[in-house]
């Protein structure tokens, strides 16, 4: 007969705040396609999801009351279906919250309306890539501050792919700030992206000296691929930086027709998530501090700094993305259990990760590397324990003996 589910709670598989992120990201996955500004359906459909929600919510309560003294199973019931309808909530007043934001933006709104020709004053949040279009020789993703637009100066706070061609591309370093004369409009791949295309541009602001020291370091190991084959040169950045080797700007040439095809590839083999840096890099950089902080006795708030500040510099040196983000937030809360003396729990870290994720940007929702990130350590979250299981009873079976 098996114990009470109250028994075989275990903290390490921590599970009580997945409904609770799992109704998040359904409510900010079915606003995605309607978090548009000024769009009726938007608000109509996000009211009604406050409204059932919070009668969800009272029903919860009430069924939670009501059961108090029945069956462990109803009470659970209760418990899960409100922190469900309260996930829902919370997805659905960030959604509306993000929507409202971008309205206001005044660089997104003119560029609604086509082309808008202004004054933009940016700062550069990644290093500068080879861009897709033709029109354009470099793309690097960028943060509006301010825009001119009409003569009239405004503040502005949108995310944006700048895309610039000749000798802006040289200038262009991660964590400058730019003077851009040019256009912005909405991409047409992504109706909520806005591509910024530069005509002139002046740099306002040098990047601090850091951003210098990153750079160096990333132009010296693409020094070092360069002299690979084309093979080397594609697959040994994307697993170490997250970037193809086609993709980056400065060092040598790789041949754009074999790069597609070795991409494709990857992706027929099922293997191309490898080319996405994730929380592999965070857990052996951990690691590591551990193995040095054992070595020389470090305190435990001392060993905490040392993994934040390595967890720090890793960002800072690898492109940015949606799985980065994830990875990092989730190194974060590991330090945090480790100041407090606790065993890193990975689904209760991952649940606060996702809620905080999607409370600040709603549209990580859908975005496929975010998910699959997710969805990827919540699977290994939820099968490792099994896993292990079945590996210890295997290793203790003892062989048998032969009969004579």
């Amino acid at each position: 007969m098996r114990a009470p589910w109250t028994d075989r709670e275990h903290g390490g598989r921590d599970m009580r705040l997945l409904p609770a992120a799992a109704g998040m990201w359904t409510a900010a996955l079915a606003a995605a396609p309607l978090m548009q500004p000024h769009n009726t359906r938007t608000l109509i459909t996000v009211a009604a999801v406050l409204v059932c929600s919070v009668g969800g919510m009272a029903l919860a309560a009430w069924m939670a009351h009501v059961t108090r003294n029945h069956a462990a199973f109803a009470r659970r019931a209760a418990t899960v279906l409100m922190l469900a309808l309260a996930g829902l909530l919370l997805g659905a007043m960030a959604a509306v919250t993000h929507t409202a934001m971008r309205a206001a933006d005044p660089v997104y709104a003119a560029s609604a309306q086509g082309a808008a020709l202004g004054i933009y004053r940016v700062r550069t949040t990644a290093p500068a890539l080879r861009a897709n279009d033709r029109e354009a020789d470099c793309a690097v993703d960028v943060t509006v501050e301010q825009a001119v637009l009409d003569g009239v100066q405004q503040s502005a706070h949108a995310s944006a792919t700048l895309q610039a061609s000749g000798r802006v591309c040289a200038m262009i370093e991660q964590g400058a700030r730019y003077t851009v004369h040019g256009t912005a409009q909405r991409a047409a791949w992504d109706t909520a992206r806005v591509i910024l295309t530069a005509h002139t541009a002046t740099m306002h602001e040098a990047a601090m000296p850091w951003w210098h020291g990153i750079e160096t370091l990333r132009a010296r190991f693409f020094a070092v691929t360069a002299r690979l084959d084309d093979q080397g040169r594609v697959l040994v950045p994307g697993v170490t930086l997250g970037l193809l080797g086609q993709d980056i700007l400065t060092g040598a040439r790789v041949d754009e027709t074999y790069a597609r095809q070795l991409e494709e590839h990857c992706k027929q083999a099922g293997i191309m998530h490898v080319m996405a840096v994730s929380g592999g890099h965070y857990a052996l950089i951990a690691r590591l501090c551990t193995i040095i902080g054992a070595l020389a006795r470090l305190p435990c708030g001392v060993l905490a700094m040392l993994r934040l500040a390595t967890a720090g510099m890793l960002t800072m040196l690898l492109v940015p993305g949606q799985s980065v983000t994830r990875a990092l937030s989730m190194s974060v809360f590991a330090v945090g259990y480790a100041l407090c003396k606790r065993p890193c729990q990975t689904m209760h870290a991952l649940c606060w990760t996702t809620m905080f994720a999607l409370l600040t940007g709603p549209t990580r929702a859908a975005n496929f590397g975010f998910a699959l990130s997710c969805s990827a350590v919540c699977g290994i979250a939820m099968m490792m324990p099994r896993i292990q299981a079945w590996c210890a009873r295997g290793c203790h079976v003892a062989p048998r003996r032969r009969s004579r």
